[in-house]
């Protein structure tokens, strides 16, 4: 509140007035009582936060189920007990049974989408992806796996991912759909069910959809320089160079980075203030921390949905990859 009163609305004259504080910034500018209203309206917020953020960690270190949403196969019965939900459990069965007889996960979605099996309230279709996070999810034997998240001490309200070591584990709240056995041979390592990467990620992984389709892109099979969409074309149909992308995100991030802190975006600073997770590339950790999704058209037509620390805008552009 401090800063709009004393920066944003005399930058763009704009008259605030608060009848409850008598206050009329026209007549009156920015004293101290305004300042200790503030100051106090801003500890009242966090002590609320901080009070709920405990509330909500002693509750899944006692084994309760603490978030709105379930995954598909349950529900939330008198606000707290966890049900397994008999006929969404039998696709969930269904799934984990063909993947256990060597079914990939787009051969899994197709089957299910050809007997038109109920998909949950939020997708309206099957597709790899969301199998692949049924498989990959140890919900569904029973363990609730939280805390995989921390706020950015650098930048506010941009989390960042945990290693795997700092997660932490509960047990006991729910009923498992299948078994444990079932699970561990379909996730390991050395599952031949499993099928294996065809080659490096590309850095924007997880970020980048079509704007057409709104699948994900991949790398090309022959230019690997692209990023590519093989879903909405026949065949391969290139959208941008990896390249050119990286560069306009990284020059916006510098540009958004020294109007808000006005100083030079530090990649050092940076990833000191992250935990040491080496499975990611410096710069996948810059794109993933700044960026929350990328969208490409047709004749490298871009929408960038940035996640800043002050708000968030959409950036458009187009260029040639060519």
């Amino acid at each position: 509140m401090s800063e709009f009163l004393e920066k944003i609305f005399p930058s763009r004259a704009i008259r605030f007035i608060s009848v409850v504080d008598n206050f009329d910034s026209i007549n009156s500018s920015h004293n101290l009582t305004t300042s200790f209203k503030s100051l106090f309206n801003e500890y009242y917020c966090r002590d609320i936060s901080n009070k709920v953020k405990s509330v909500l960690s002693a509750k899944k270190e006692a084994g309760s189920y603490s978030i709105a949403n379930v995954p598909f196969g349950y529900s939330i019965q008198n606000t707290n007990e966890i049900k397994v939900n008999p006929d969404e459990a039998i696709i969930v069965q269904k799934i984990f049974w063909l993947a256990y007889n060597r079914y990939n996960c787009r051969e899994i979605a197709d089957i299910l989408n050809k007997h038109n099996c109920f998909a949950g309230r939020k997708y309206k279709a099957w597709d790899s992806s969301y199998i692949w996070s049924i498989l990959s999810n140890p919900f569904y034997i029973g363990i609730h796996i939280w805390h995989k998240y921390e706020m950015n001490p650098s930048l506010t309200g941009n989390p960042f991912r945990l290693p795997q070591d700092c997660w932490k584990t509960s047990q006991g709240s729910h009923k498992g759909i299948v078994s444990k056995e079932m699970f561990n041979i379909i996730n390991s390592h050395h599952n031949p069910l499993k099928s294996k990467p065809k080659g490096k990620r590309h850095i924007f992984h997880g970020i980048t959809k079509c704007k057409n389709c709104h699948k994900a892109l991949c790398i090309g099979r022959r230019k690997k320089e692209y990023l590519c969409c093989n879903h909405c074309g026949d065949g391969e149909v290139k959208k941008i160079q990896i390249k050119v992308l990286y560069d306009i995100c990284l020059k916006k991030i510098n540009e958004e980075y020294i109007k808000q802190h006005s100083k030079i975006f530090d990649q050092n600073i940076f990833f000191e203030n992250l935990s040491n997770n080496t499975e990611y590339r410096n710069e996948e950790l810059i794109l993933q921390n700044f960026i929350k999704k990328i969208e490409i058209g047709n004749n490298c037509d871009i929408d960038i949905f940035w996640n800043f620390n002050m708000h968030n805008v959409i950036y458009e552009t187009q260029c040639n990859p060519r």
